[in-house]
């Protein structure tokens, strides 16, 4: 339903070329090659506040949505030392699940090329459910989400860790469309391509 000659890469080019204005994000501290950069302690403390909340919210979801596609909430998570321990964790796990499956690719890669851990979440809550309570409980993290999805979200995690010299993975849509090749993609209509970005953050 979709054609080659529908497509326009210069309006794909300008799209890209939109400048963000201060005044699109007024609680932003400042704005970084585009990108709204947040204070994360005024985030989570002033979150309790209703009105700001709704504030944040929309325009997090404008950004998302119109604007750059990106927010930074510096210090978002405040103790760095558990950010650190994740990390150690993520390491951990990388390990176990390459001796468990080391021959094995996946649609990302070949084997050998990135180092996967599905289902992260879990595995991290397993491991260690004092550092994943740690992690996962940054307001800021529950408000990024929030301001695109809504309050009923579902938390899933996956590590990709690109290595040196990987190549690029397989252009694909994330849910629901997943991958595809060009001809299958073709045959959904526009709206419906236009879902995905939607439904995941």
């Amino acid at each position: 339903m979709i054609k080659n000659k529908d497509n326009n890469i210069e309006n794909f080019k300008q799209s890209l070329s939109r400048k963000t204005n201060k005044s699109e994000v007024p609680l932003s501290k400042s704005l970084v090659k585009n990108i709204p950069i947040y204070e994360g302690k005024e985030v989570n403390e002033r979150s309790l506040e209703e009105d700001y909340k709704i504030a944040l919210l929309r325009e997090w979801s404008n950004v998302f949505k119109e604007g750059s596609g990106i927010v930074v909430i510096k210090k978002g998570i405040a103790n760095l030392k558990v950010i650190s321990k994740a990390t150690s964790i993520f390491t951990k796990l990388i390990e176990t699940e390459k001796e468990k499956f080391n021959s094995e690719g996946d649609h990302f890669a070949k084997p050998g090329a990135n180092d996967r851990v599905w289902n992260a979440l879990e595995k991290h809550c397993i491991y260690d459910p004092d550092n994943f309570c740690q992690y996962y409980s940054s307001p800021s993290i529950r408000l990024a989400s929030e301001a695109w999805l809504g309050p009923c979200y579902q938390v899933t995690a996956q590590i990709n860790r690109v290595n040196p010299g990987g190549e690029a993975q397989t252009a694909h849509r994330d849910y629901h469309l997943g991958f595809m090749t060009v001809e299958q993609a073709s045959k959904y209509p526009e709206h419906v391509h236009t879902f995905s970005p939607f439904l995941t953050l």
